[in-house]
């Protein structure tokens, strides 16, 4: 089921424009990881919360859009103990593919829903 809803997640990607779709998208922060277009500035060190791992891109509204799709896709296999693996994998995966390819927006959906393709199969 997760495989054939990431089959078809991966061609709305390939197929459509991402960045009208992701236009009303909220900005994805959570299970310790934040999208964002530039990064903010440090907490105090005495703050009681770390930092969150940050995925600085010019493109974050598309990638929070493409973080809630597969949200809603693996639903059914999130819980509060291997939620902030899966959303810290896939914040890792974008930051790699920004570090080796630059701002590619197609490279790095292509990078994360492969992970996320790998995450199915574990499962």
């Amino acid at each position: 089921m997760i495989q054939n809803q990431l089959i078809g997640l991966r061609e709305i990607v390939l197929q459509d424009d991402v960045t009208s779709l992701a236009q009303s998208s909220s900005m994805f922060g959570g299970a310790d990881i934040k999208i964002v277009h530039t990064r903010p500035k440090p907490k105090p060190e005495n703050s009681f919360y770390d930092e969150p791992q940050f995925v600085v891109t010019k493109y974050a509204k598309e990638l929070s859009w493409l973080i809630f799709q597969l949200k809603d896709v693996f639903s059914s296999e999130l819980n509060y103990m291997n939620k902030y693996e899966f959303y810290s994998r896939l914040a890792e995966r974008a930051n790699k593919s920004i570090e080796i390819h630059g701002e590619d927006l197609s490279r790095m959906f292509q990078d994360v829903l492969d992970d996320a393709e790998d995450m199915a199969k574990r499962n």
